[in-house]
């Protein structure tokens, strides 16, 4: 992989851009539901909570098919259509 001028991989700049946006996510979806108290402190809503496993299983999943060699799947492939 070529490096770009910040002397990241353009993977490494894609995968700082998709975990900055989940965590944006998270912040911006607990705020959203959480309730006004007279209480002091920070808790977890059902919501935010909901929405931060999802995330968590989001980006296990970018980093699993992130590192899946697609181009093994072209080798034992029975057509050899380059669409598919």
């Amino acid at each position: 992989m070529e490096d770009s001028i910040y002397r990241l991989s353009y993977r490494e700049i894609l995968t700082l851009c998709v975990m900055g946006l989940l965590f944006l996510g998270i912040i911006m979806v607990q705020s959203a539901s959480m309730h006004v108290t007279g209480q002091v402190g920070w808790q977890w809503t059902r919501t935010g909570a909901k929405h931060a496993g999802f995330a968590a299983v989001a980006l296990m999943t970018f980093w699993l098919v992130g590192y899946f060699d697609y181009a093994r799947l072209a080798r034992k492939a029975l057509w050899h259509n380059p669409i598919i």
